[in-house]
């Protein structure tokens, strides 16, 4: 259900606090929770004690070789010693699981936890296809896994989410969740922006670069380095394409009329109420197709245009005083489909 990107270290991946990774999702030590899981512990000392009883019996060489020794003791202490470990083992590392997969009513908190785990780590956290529901069955056990776009509104402080392939309809059409979040984040609600990748569940068939071709995540860097493309993902400096392979936006930006500072995709401006939009674009290879850009404030489409590439539009806009907004775009074609991060502006 997450991407997790950015972790520094083998060991901040290994202490994960996911289901499955006991060592992550330890709880603090508790003596009496620590009882309980230290009982495998007399198994095992009880195996080893009959063990010990039988091997240093004087005639214990005497009774094997003619065979009279009985094989039910030397089986228990076995069986008691390797249950003993086996268990005990199990219980590693002796502390109570803060949650598990039986665990009832926990709500979205595993996925909070690994959010905040992530976050303290200096990693980024995406939520993965948050709309795909998933319907399978593994002999007679079925296997169901339903929509959880609603869970984005019910957590905080991860990085973005994964619009396309399976988290446009619900969560990143104009109106949907994402408008939600990012109205929260406007409006103080929510300390961070949520921003859009775009990402690919490749399962072995067909061809991988097809699938690179039909769907990218384009980052915005001063260089080709790992430094500069965390923090392009962590800012929201990057925009999302599918089905457009050769096109390029070649702008979108915010500029305050008054100071002439000019942001972009994940950036924040301050403006003393005047901005000027600008939305340009172009194909690499020769291409005709009607271009449909829509451009969203506060959720809301404010305008549409109607252009052919290569092109470039500007729009003018005034931010009521006292207030924090923030403009994002959709550029459609056929099947294709480009979507911006947003850009914040204030008018203080």
């Amino acid at each position: 259900q997450f991407l997790v990107i950015g972790l520094d270290s083998l060991s901040s991946y290994r202490m994960l606090p996911v289901i499955g990774n006991k060592r992550g999702l330890a709880g603090p030590f508790s003596a009496k929770g620590a009882l309980c899981l230290f009982v495998p512990l007399f198994m095992l000392l009880a195996g080893v004690f009959i063990l010990y009883k039988i091997i240093s019996s004087p005639d214990f060489y005497y009774d094997i070789r003619l065979k009279t020794y009985s094989k039910g003791k030397i089986f228990a202490g076995l069986l008691l010693f390797l249950l003993g470990a086996l268990f005990l083992l199990n219980n590693f590392p002796f502390r109570d699981c803060k949650f598990d997969q039986y665990t009832q009513k926990a709500g979205v908190t595993p996925y909070q936890n690994l959010i905040d785990y992530v976050d303290a780590k200096g990693g980024l956290t995406f939520w993965s296809h948050p709309e795909a529901r998933n319907v399978d069955s593994m002999g007679t056990v079925n296997i169901e896994t339903g929509d959880f776009s609603e869970d984005l509104l019910l957590t905080e402080n991860y990085t973005g989410f994964a619009i396309l392939h399976a988290g446009y309809e619900k969560i990143g059409r104009p109106q949907g969740i994402w408008d939600e979040l990012l109205t929260q984040y406007c409006q103080g609600l929510r300390k961070r922006p949520v921003f859009a990748i775009g990402e690919l569940d490749y399962e072995r068939e067909g061809d991988l670069s097809d699938y690179l071709r039909d769907l990218r995540t384009v980052l915005l860097v001063r260089e080709l380095d790992k430094k500069e493309a965390l923090l392009a993902l962590k800012n929201g400096r990057m925009y999302v394409k599918r089905n457009a392979p050769y096109f390029v936006l070649d702008k979108f930006t915010l500029k305050d009329e008054a100071s002439g500072v000019e942001k972009t995709h994940g950036e924040k401006i301050k403006t003393g109420g005047k901005v000027k939009i600008k939305i340009a674009g172009r194909f690499l290879k020769a291409n005709e197709t009607p271009l449909s850009i829509a451009l969203i404030k506060d959720g809301e489409i404010v305008e549409f245009f109607n252009e052919s590439a290569p092109f470039e539009i500007s729009y003018e806009d005034t931010i009521e005083k006292g207030k924090m907004s923030y403009y994002r775009a959709e550029i459609k074609s056929d099947n294709a489909l480009i979507v911006t991060n947003p850009i914040f502006v204030r008018n203080d």
